[in-house]
């Protein structure tokens, strides 16, 4: 915007020296020198103002540059910190992946405590705010395989008939169900099962 009006008035400077200069060399009849002197006031004034204006630019351009750079390294740090936080997330998340195929192999630890890992690394997946840029090249996004995880438990779960036994606290139940709301919140077969959770403890 100030360079926009520092171009104006040195635009408006320039046409009124031209026409300064003509009235001058030209001697038209129409212009008598009461006349001249009102343009050279005029564009004494404009060049005035145009020189006050280029000073309080220099006299304001540290102040600008200060508040720009400080603009800069906010950004440059709430753009690192949320990139470490976004790192800390997906590495948690992958360590409870792991944890649940320890699980995964022993008929004794799955269901509840299977579930339990593959909720929490899901829980740590939907805090990150770009998963692109932590999620390596062709590598699936951890929401829809952590998703796909915890469906295949299900359905080997439902396939026990009533005989395979879950113990929560409603706290993991509340847990669950908000996460699931949150990721996929039209999948109602998968929420209506973490719901009947609790009534299985007592089949």
């Amino acid at each position: 915007m100030r360079n926009k009006t520092s171009l104006i008035i040195s635009i408006i400077s320039i046409i009124i020296s031209v026409v300064a200069v003509c009235f001058s060399y030209l001697r038209m009849e129409t212009v008598d020198y009461n006349w001249m002197e009102v343009a050279i006031g005029i564009l004494s004034l404009l060049t005035t103002i145009l020189i006050g204006w280029q000073i309080y630019n220099v006299i304001t351009f540290e102040s600008r540059l200060k508040e720009e750079k400080k603009n800069i390294e906010i950004n440059l740090k709430k753009y690192f910190d949320e990139k470490i936080e976004d790192s800390i997330s997906y590495n948690t998340g992958l360590t409870f992946i792991t944890t649940s195929f320890l699980f995964c192999q022993n008929k004794e630890l799955r269901g509840a405590l299977f579930l339990y890992t593959i909720f929490t690394a899901l829980s740590y997946f939907i805090k990150i705010k770009n998963i692109k840029e932590v999620l390596p090249d062709d590598e699936e996004d951890p929401i829809l395989h952590c998703l796909g995880m915890i469906k295949g438990e299900v359905e080997y779960i439902k396939a026990q008939k009533g005989n395979y036994n879950i113990r929560i606290s409603q706290k993991d139940q509340n847990d669950w169900l908000e996460i699931l709301f949150k990721v996929c919140p039209q999948d109602y077969d998968l929420i209506e099962f973490v719901k009947g959770i609790k009534p299985l403890l007592n089949p």
